[in-house]
């Protein structure tokens, strides 16, 4: 039998601050796989004490100023060590497209309504996790309803400019091809053919 790994990180190099403590949960999975996320964990900085929050984590990244267990010092002009910055377009577009999936899917196709409740089922063999389904709701929310300007009720976060925005933003510098791509070019009548699988 092999040895257990070592599950105590390295000490920081010298001259580098002590990382964040992140202390262990003794419930670190609190979702099911299957429906929108509920609650999340926040970790208190300095003490790594872990609080459950109600709701969703808002859609963010983490940056550092400085590499992790080397000897690089912080990089000039920058206040603090490490941050985060919410994604605010993501955050309104999950918001719209939750509007538009409690809205039974408005101004969506039939055929477009009778896949994502097909999928959405409980009673298939094989069910999608919940993240595969939004991943495919919010492409056709783009493709079908905010590129095609097909209004639906309320205010939408998401406009048809950012709509834009996302469709051009430029080239992808490690493949060479634009990141809206994908929304771009999503089959428009496959899942019809295939979405029965």
């Amino acid at each position: 039998m092999p040895p257990p790994k070592n599950t105590v990180p390295n000490p920081p190099a010298p001259g580098q601050p002590e990382l964040p403590v992140q202390a262990q949960c003794e419930e670190p999975i609190i979702n099911g796989p299957y429906d929108e996320p509920q609650f999340w964990w926040d970790y208190e900085k300095g003490t790594g004490r872990a609080l459950k929050m109600t709701g969703r984590r808002a859609a963010s990244y983490f940056w550092t100023t400085q590499k992790v267990m080397t000897g690089q010092q912080s990089l000039e002009g920058m206040e603090s060590d490490f941050g985060s910055e919410k994604l605010e377009l993501v955050n309104r577009l999950r918001e719209d497209v939750a509007r538009w999936r409690e809205s039974d899917y408005e101004n969506a196709t039939q055929t477009t309504k009778k896949l994502l409740r097909h999928w959405r089922s409980e009673d298939r063999k094989r069910r999608f996790f919940f993240c595969q389904i939004e991943a495919v709701e919010t492409i056709i929310y783009l493709r079908e309803l905010l590129a095609a300007g097909r209004a639906r009720r309320g205010k939408a976060g998401v406009t048809r400019g950012d709509n834009a925005a996302l469709l051009h933003p430029g080239a992808d510098a490690l493949s060479g091809r634009r990141a809206g791509d994908l929304v771009r070019h999503f089959p428009d009548r496959r899942w019809a053919k295939d979405g029965k699988r």
